[in-house]
């Protein structure tokens, strides 16, 4: 972000009146939660070419965060979207009306410029589309390949390394962040956040994974872990004195190869109502890749849980897993009960720099996933079972969600 930063203010240098680069910075400042110098940027690029429909949305962001939920709205409604020449702002201002209508609970509108951001989200996303089938057919070999008679052949392999691993996991949009936070805030523990560091391993992995995870021998498991810790060097610098929380959602689908590289590490399962993670990722503007464009709709957007959180079920069925669930709505409605019993999981003493989770989160600098904007809040019950607005933009997928609303006690 800083040499992002640098870039624009170059530009800036080189052209004063080119209001794009203005617009781009102040942008940049809202993500790295600096909403007064995101304001001024912005509102040099007002200045320059005040009707641009790409500078009103980035207003509109600063309005949103400001709580000026109606003065957002009205400008946003006064442009006329279908004449945006570029869909990549037409796209962001469909998303921003969305979160805005959402925000004063109207969900129908909320649904609709969802559902429009999305349509042109997916436009510029074809050959993304294309693979999107991808992400589930490694889900689905996973789920092939896992049962009882197949962990029981694992070839034994060493203890785990000195180092101390824990691993937080679950469907994106399931408060994975505000996890996160939390736990980077005690002295006693080091989050590493929203890095591919087991991915680095699966790459490196001879034969056909994850059916080769059988065959693994010892060499092969420390050369393992010999990769997974020089990527952990490569993304952060340890404090060896501390915990490492690795913290990327998706290493879910990886549980089999934690478990055989790291079988005595603890995972944390973020859980949340299966209804409110699958509207949340359907309402997300996300950075595409093969994960993420199973979200363009809610239909997929369901499906891609079922078969995620499905694969979970079995991994712990079929083998020892070592894990403790943290339920969003439980977490926001008694914080101090269900963060002591997460830090005696990971077997830490309760540290009153926890409460401060909000502060830290804004001292720690860019927070590189959708909840940079929330998890710098003290805790709010706005998100909490928000789904119960939406059931009729829901009841197509009702039928494949229940089974796992019934198996997570919701």
């Amino acid at each position: 972000m800083e040499e992002a930063v640098a870039s624009y203010q170059r530009a800036i240098s080189i052209k004063p009146g080119l209001a794009e680069a203005h617009t781009n910075i102040g942008l940049l400042y809202e993500k790295m939660n600096d909403l007064p110098t995101a304001e001024k940027y912005i509102a040099k690029a007002l200045g320059i070419s005040p009707g641009a429909a790409n500078i009103k949305y980035a207003q509109s962001v600063i309005l949103r965060r400001r709580g000026k939920i109606d003065e957002a709205i009205q400008l946003l409604e006064s442009l006329d979207i279908k004449s945006v020449r570029d869909p990549n702002t037409a796209k962001n201002i469909h998303f921003e009306l969305g979160r805005l209508y959402d925000r004063k609970k109207n969900s129908a509108k909320a649904f609709h410029n969802i559902s429009c951001g999305n349509r042109l989200h997916a436009r510029s996303y074809q050959s993304t589309l294309a693979r999107k089938d991808e992400f589930l057919a490694g889900i689905d070999a996973l789920k092939r390949t896992l049962s009882r008679d197949w962990v029981r052949s694992w070839s034994a392999i060493p203890q785990v390394q000195a180092a101390t691993n824990a691993f937080i996991v679950g469907f994106p949009r399931s408060g994975t962040t505000l996890l996160d936070q939390i736990l980077d805030s005690h002295p006693g523990i080091q989050v590493m956040e929203e890095k591919d560091a087991i991915e680095h391993v699966v790459r490196s992995i001879a034969g056909d994974y994850p059916q080769s995870l059988a065959s693994l021998t010892e060499s092969d498991v420390r050369k393992s872990r010999e990769i997974y810790f020089k990527a952990v060097d490569g993304y952060i610098t340890r404090d060896t004195n501390t915990i490492l929380v690795d913290k990327f959602p998706l290493n879910i689908q990886h549980v089999p190869l934690l478990v055989r590289l790291f079988p005595d590490a603890r995972i944390i399962l973020a859980m949340r109502h299966p209804c409110d993670v699958v509207l949340s990722n359907f309402m997300q503007n996300y950075r595409i890749n093969n994960a993420m464009a199973n979200f363009f709709t809610i239909e997929d957007s369901a499906l891609a849980y079922t078969q995620v959180m499905g694969l979970w079920q079995k991994s712990i069925g079929v083998m020892p897993v070592d894990f403790h669930t943290v339920k969003y709505e439980s977490l926001v409605a008694d914080f101090n009960n269900e963060v002591g019993q997460l830090l005696k999981f990971l077997g830490v003493d309760w540290d009153d720099a926890v409460l401060a989770y909000d502060s830290h989160a804004k001292k720690r600098g860019t927070i590189r996933t959708p909840s940079y904007q929330s998890v710098t809040e003290p805790i709010y019950q706005r998100a909490k079972y928000r789904w119960k607005r939406y059931e009729e933009q829901l009841k197509p997928v009702m039928d494949d969600l229940r089974p796992f609303i019934e198996a997570f006690g919701y």
